[in-house]
């Protein structure tokens, strides 16, 4: 009884101890209005700003026609490898976005990061008219 008792008592205390790491971050959240985005030349973005952007999508070599498309900011990787998917009635492999800047091509999003296709286009400094590459499957 006293094992169960010492084991209640020890989870208990872990479990504050999240609830308060939960308060900490949803906190630091809310104060977090404007970042810098380390991995897009530190331009700035606000967080929750939602308007539309267009961006220039170009495909592969079987799909090489310039065509734009207009999303919402906080769409994802994800959300507009689909919506491209429909739009050009082509199955995508991976997408590349890229900005073209100063007579330079910078990398936004490339397609080894995985980790990062769950990031909204405002996260990852995606701005109006940046190019969005897809590579066919």
């Amino acid at each position: 009884m006293n094992r169960l008792r010492s084991e209640l008592y020890d989870f208990n205390s872990k479990l504050e101890k999240l609830e308060e790491r939960v308060a900490d971050l949803e906190a630091s959240e809310k104060k977090a209005e404007v970042r810098t985005n380390t991995n897009t030349n530190n331009r700035c973005y606000k967080k929750d700003t939602s308007g539309d952007i267009t961006l220039r999508t170009v495909g592969d070599y079987r799909h090489s026609e310039e065509s734009t498309i207009t999303v919402s900011m906080n769409v994802s990787v994800n959300d507009i490898k689909k919506l491209i998917e429909e739009k050009e009635n082509v199955k995508i492999g991976h997408i590349v976005i890229e900005s073209y800047k100063d007579g330079s091509w910078t990398y936004i999003y490339k397609r080894h990061n995985i980790n990062k296709n769950d990031y909204s286009l405002q996260q990852l400094g995606v701005e109006d008219q940046d190019w969005v590459y897809y590579y066919a499957q």
